[in-house]
């Protein structure tokens, strides 16, 4: 057997890149099968035995009330003038990436290093790569849309143009180049790894598991008549909440009444988030669900979903709303027009366009049903979990010299 080991940054956040891993290890069997066993997940917080790894436990850390002592104290920081400068942010970032001394140290504890690494997080290789962890094999897997650098930089603009983006810029090349492969997950990705780093990267889209049928579930317009759409994301500004509440606040009354909003997740903005809507009045309009492990169930009872992400690659989110059969209203961007072809709308990242996709919604305009049925049906053909399983081995035999 070849053995495998995932290495990221964590494993108890609830971000795209920690449930593309927990998809990963769903394909434990089909790994086995071909001659592979993935081993462990090493992060930070610990060493997961893949083998063992049955219910998900991301985001489990939210309710804690240390850790919303720690958001709330982050959140008051960057109010502060001081905390937005570069130095500080600077700072910041290389404390972050210092803290993955922890993951040499548990790979450490794990005895033999695998044959093959894959690797989620890039600030984990980098620090993995540039304090001689003695790797065999590996691959890189990235999440950005295009830039690897983007989401930083969103969350922290005061580091554009500076020595600090230039110097994580030169360790995100040199990381492209010591490993055997990289993963982009959308083709833009893969294009600007090309444009970019004049490397030939694999383009693996992500994929899930089935559920029992959508159709099995009740939909709640069933009991109120209303249009009950559903938002699964990180509440963060990447995410684009605020752009779809702040669209639905401008609809005219009349129109407001056709809508039930589904907010689930949680994150740094849940906070101004439900202020908005409160500010408005609109509580009884808009329900913030917080971290849900069942998601599938919940989609199957909504009628569309919504995700008006600034940036985005291949949202987990939008196949899960596939696989419920939910029609897809979302941004323009990444992976997004491939995914939900014949089965939604585009939209951009505008409180304008979202609104007059809602307008469009409340009147009738769009064949909610049948764009549904189309929807499952894209799930079927483009997006299962096998699918994505068997892509990675491939580049598993490609790395370990079986092809």
């Amino acid at each position: 057997m070849i053995v495998i080991d995932i290495v990221t940054r964590d494993m108890h956040e609830l971000h795209g890149a920690n449930r593309v891993t927990e998809k990963i290890i769903k394909g434990y069997e089909q790994f086995k099968v071909n001659g592979y066993l993935l081993r462990y997940t090493i992060s930070r917080d610990g060493i997961l035995d893949c083998s063992n790894y049955q219910v998900s436990t991301l985001g489990n850390h939210l309710n804690n009330k240390s850790y919303t002592k720690k958001r709330n104290l982050i959140e008051f920081a960057k109010k502060s003038p001081f905390y937005q400068t570069g130095l500080i942010q600077s700072l910041l970032v290389e404390n972050e990436i210092k803290s993955n001394k922890l993951i040499i140290d548990n790979i450490m504890k794990s005895g033999t290093i695998a044959d093959i690494i894959i690797f989620q997080d890039p600030f984990a290789a980098i620090y993995c790569i540039e304090h001689g962890l003695k790797i065999n094999k590996s691959l890189f897997i990235s999440h950005a849309d295009r830039d690897p650098l983007e989401q930083l930089l969103l969350n922290r603009p005061s580091l554009k143009g500076t020595g600090e983006e230039k110097k994580l810029r030169k360790r995100i090349e040199t990381l492209y180049n010591k490993v055997n492969k990289v993963v982009a997950i959308c083709s833009a990705s893969k294009e600007y790894i090309k444009n970019v780093y004049n490397l030939d990267a694999e383009c693996i889209l992500n994929g899930i598991e089935d559920i029992e049928s959508p159709l099995k579930f009740v939909k709640l317009s069933k009991k109120d008549n209303k249009i009950h759409v559903a938002v699964v994301a990180s509440l963060q500004y990447r995410k684009g909440q605020d752009i779809l509440l702040d669209a639905f606040f401008r609809l005219c009354d009349s129109v407001k009444r056709h809508f039930k909003i589904h907010l689930i997740g949680t994150g740094d903005a849940e906070k101004p988030l439900k202020s908005s809507v409160k500010e408005a009045n609109l509580s009884d309009c808009v329900e913030f669900h917080g971290a849900v492990l069942d998601v599938g169930s919940l989609l199957s009872q909504m009628d569309v979903f919504f995700l008006t992400s600034r940036a985005d690659t291949v949202p987990i989110s939008i196949i899960e709303a596939l696989r419920a059969g939910l029609p897809v209203f979302a941004s323009d961007i990444g992976e997004i027009s491939y995914m939900i072809a014949g089965c939604g709308e585009l939209l951009q990242p505008s409180i304008e366009s979202v609104k007059e996709a809602l307008e469009a919604l409340a009147d009738g305009r769009y064949d909610i049903e049948t764009l549904g049925k189309r929807a499952r049906k894209r799930y079927e053909e483009k997006f299962k979990l096998t699918a994505m399983i068997d892509s990675y081995i491939d580049v598993c035999n490609k790395i370990a010299d079986k092809q």
